[in-house]
């Protein structure tokens, strides 16, 4: 069993909790894993994949076992924790603007365990440069 934790919006759009879990079938991957997920829950079809290109929305972003996967190839095997569920597989809503200054610290670890979703109504201008 793949375990799978969505950003709220899609959590709302899907009607599940926090995790959801998924059987895939042959090797897990990003791909399998997202074919599954859109399987169980069409209603997720082209939120987080383009549904012709089946590339990774700009806005989304992928994590497992502390390792950021976006960039990953969709074929690329994921992490033998998450094949085996003893970790989740984690689809991000990621944001723009702002930057970390110099000599800041970022514990990544620390920004993964805060759900966050950040929406700018229609009109409205960010003031982040």
């Amino acid at each position: 069993m793949i375990r799978v934790v969505l950003p709220h919006h899609l959590r709302t759009l899907a009607n599940v909790r926090k995790e959801v879990e998924l059987q895939v079938e042959g090797s897990v991957t990003q791909r399998s894993v997202l074919d599954a997920l859109e399987v169980q829950y069409p209603m997720l079809r082209g939120t987080i994949r383009d549904q012709v290109t089946q590339q990774r929305r700009s806005f989304v972003r992928f994590f497992a076992c502390g390792l950021d996967l976006s960039h990953e190839l969709p074929d690329a095997l994921l992490p033998d924790l998450v094949a085996t569920g003893a970790e989740p597989f984690l689809v991000v809503g990621a944001m723009a603007g702002g930057q970390v200054s110099a000599g800041s610290s970022f514990d990544s670890e620390k920004f993964l365990r805060i759900p966050l979703l950040v929406s700018i109504s229609r009109g409205a201008r960010s003031t982040y440069r």
